[in-house]
C-alpha cells in the first residue's frame, strides 16, 4: 500500500524538459528540422486526444499562428505530451500536458516560451516525454519539482532514464527512436504490425514510388511533412536504422512502464473516534481523502456535538441526521454546520482535518479545473468538466445522471442540506445535490455574518461549483490527512 504524507505547498510546480527527436535531429547543425512548421503543418490544436493518446489533463491545449511563427533555435518543431508519474510508481501517471517542443530541444508551454506547468504539489516525481512517432522515455529517477523550473535535460546522456538501449546516442548526444509509425509503442520492421507496412499502407499500398506531400502523419517519422517508401530520406528506412540495420526481424519496445491513468487509488482507511471505519483514496498529488462522508457525533477530544433542534448560533453547534432517520445517516453520512468543522476540538479523526478551500481547488485542479482558478480567492464560479469524476454512479442520483463516472474515486453521493428556515429545519429531498463544507471563511465574515466556503455538485451537473454558504446550515464534510 502507497503510504503518502505531506499535502499543499505550493499552488503549482513547472518543469523545463529539454528532448530531441531523432527523426528531425540534424548532426550538422545539432539542432532539429522545423520543416512542419515551416510548411504550416504543425497543427494548432494538440494532437493527441484524436489520435486516441491517454492522458489526465492537458488535452484539447492549443497554441496560436504567432507562436507557429516563430523562427530559429526557439522555432517550433512539434507537439510532445509531457507527463508526471508518482513518485512511488513510475507507471502512475498523475498528470499530462501537451507541450511544444523547439528546435534545440526546449519543451515549452503552450505560449511558446513559458516552462510546463502543473496544478500539483511541490514534490518528487519521474518526468516522462512522449512523441507520437517516437518511443517515449522517462527518468531514472525522481526529479524535485517546485513552483521554479527544473530543468530535465533528456539530451545528455548524464541524465538517467528508465530501461535498456531507451535512447538514441548520436555523436555523443541523446535523441529520442524515431520510427513508431503505427504508435503502437514499439518499432518493427517486418512481421504483424510492424511499421514499415502501416508506411506503405498510408501512401495507398500499391505503387511504392507514390509520396504523399504536405502531410502531418505519423508515418511521417523524418517530420519532414513528406510520406515516402523509398527513395532519398524515405521514412521506410528510418524504421529499418532504428532496429539496428541488419537483421529486419529485430524490434525495439519502449523503455516506458505501461502507464496507470487513475486519479486515485485506495488508502489504507480510517476510523474516527466512534470506531467508524471509512475509505480512503490517495490522489495523484500527495492528498488522501476520506471516500465517504463524515458521520462522527464526538469531537475529537471525545466531547459529543449537539444535536441541533432550533436555530443555530456561533455557540450552537451541531449534527444532524438526515431527517433524524439513522438509516439514511448511515448512507450519507451527517451533516454539520460550519461552527462545528471549525471548532477547535476537532472533527476529523486524529492526524486529519477538514480540507480548506486551496487543498480542495488543488484536487479540482488535477481533474481539470483551469489552474488560473486557483489564485482566485474570491472567486464563486464552477470546476467546469469536473462534477462528473466525483461523483458515484448510483441510483440514489436522480436520473438520468449520465456525467456521473466517479474517475476520481471521490464517490460522492446526493446528501444534499439541512436549512433553517421560520418553519423550521427544512432537508430538500436527496438525490439533487451533494455539500460539503471547506474550513476556510468567506472573505466578508464577521461577527454578523458568518459565512463558509462549500462545494456542490449536481445530479446532470458538469462542475463542481465553489458556493458561500451561511455557516448554520448543515452540510457533508470529508476529511483529509495531515
Amino acid at each position: 500500500m502507497l503510504a503518502l504524507t505531506g499535502l499543499i505547498a505550493q499552488p503549482g510546480i513547472t518543469v523545463s524538459p529539454r528532448v530531441f527527436l531523432g527523426g528531425p535531429y540534424d548532426t550538422g547543425t545539432v539542432l532539429m528540422s522545423d520543416a512542419l512548421r515551416s510548411q504550416g503543418l504543425v497543427p494548432l490544436l494538440e494532437p493527441y486526444s484524436a489520435l486516441g493518446f491517454s492522458m489526465l489533463g492537458g488535452g484539447g491545449a492549443s497554441t496560436s499562428a504567432p507562436v507557429l511563427s516563430a523562427t530559429g533555435n526557439n522555432a517550433i518543431v512539434d507537439w510532445v505530451l509531457v507527463e508526471l508519474r508518482h513518485a512511488t510508481d513510475q507507471s502512475w501517471v498523475v498528470a499530462s500536458r501537451c507541450a511544444l517542443v523547439q528546435r534545440d530541444g526546449d519543451v515549452v508551454a503552450t505560449n511558446g516560451s513559458m516552462p510546463v506547468s502543473f496544478g500539483l504539489p511541490a514534490g518528487d516525481y519521474y518526468v516522462a516525454v512522449r512523441h507520437r512517432n517516437h518511443l517515449g522515455v522517462i527518468t531514472a529517477n525522481t526529479v524535485a519539482l517546485s513552483a521554479t523550473p527544473s530543468l530535465v535535460d533528456l539530451t545528455l546522456p548524464g541524465t538517467a532514464v528508465f530501461g535498456t538501449n531507451a535512447r538514441k546516442n548520436v555523436a555523443g548526444t541523446m535523441v529520442l527512436w524515431p520510427g513508431d509509425a503505427n504508435m503502437d509503442g514499439e518499432v518493427k520492421y517486418v512481421g504483424n504490425g510492424n511499421d514499415r507496412d502501416a508506411i506503405l499502407a498510408v501512401i495507398g499500398g500499391v505503387i511504392p514510388t507514390t509520396v504523399l506531400t504536405n502531410v502531418y502523419q505519423s508515418e511521417d517519422v523524418n517530420m519532414d511533412g513528406l510520406v515516402k517508401y523509398v527513395g532519398l530520406n524515405n521514412d521506410r528506412d528510418v524504421v529499418l536504422q532504428t532496429i539496428g540495420g541488419a537483421v529486419p526481424t529485430a524490434t525495439l519496445d519502449q523503455q516506458l512502464p505501461a502507464g496507470t491513468y487513475a486519479y486515485s487509488v485506495p488508502g489504507p482507511g480510517v476510523a474516527d473516534i466512534n470506531g467508524n471505519n471509512y475509505p480512503t483514496i490517495i490522489f495523484g498529488n500527495g492528498q488522501e481523502w476520506m471516500a465517504e462522508n463524515l458521520r462522527t457525533i464526538n469531537y475529537a477530544n471525545g466531547e459529543p456535538i449537539p444535536i441541533s433542534i432550533g436555530p443555530i448560533s456561533s455557540t450552537g453547534d451541531y449534527c444532524s441526521d438526515h431527517d433524524a432517520d439513522p438509516a439514511i445517516g448511515a448512507i450519507y453520512g451527517k451533516l454539520y454546520s460550519c461552527y462545528t468543522v471549525t471548532d477547535p476540538r476537532g472533527l476529523c479523526p486524529s492526524g486529519w482535518h477538514v480540507p480548506n478551500d486551496l487543498e480542495w481547488r488543488m484536487l479540482e485542479s488535477m481533474l481539470g479545473m483551469p489552474a488560473a482558478q486557483l489564485q482566485l480567492e474570491g472567486y464563486r464560479g464552477e470546476a467546469e468538466n469536473v462534477g462528473g469524476k466525483f461523483m458515484a454512479v448510483s441510483p440514489l442520483w436522480d436520473a438520468p445522471n449520465v456525467e456521473a463516472t466517479n474517475e476520481s474515486g471521490f464517490s460522492a453521493l446526493p446528501g444534499a442540506m439541512l436549512l433553517w428556515t421560520s418553519m423550521g429545519w427544512i432537508f430538500p429531498t436527496t438525490g439533487t445535490d451533494g455539500n460539503w463544507w471547506t474550513s476556510s471563511m468567506f472573505p466578508d465574515s464577521g461577527p454578523s455574518v458568518f459565512v463558509g466556503w462549500a462545494r456542490r455538485v449536481e445530479a446532470n451537473g458538469t462542475s463542481v461549483v465553489r458556493v458561500s454558504e451561511d455557516a448554520g446550515h448543515g452540510l457533508s464534510v470529508r476529511c483529509i490527512r495531515n
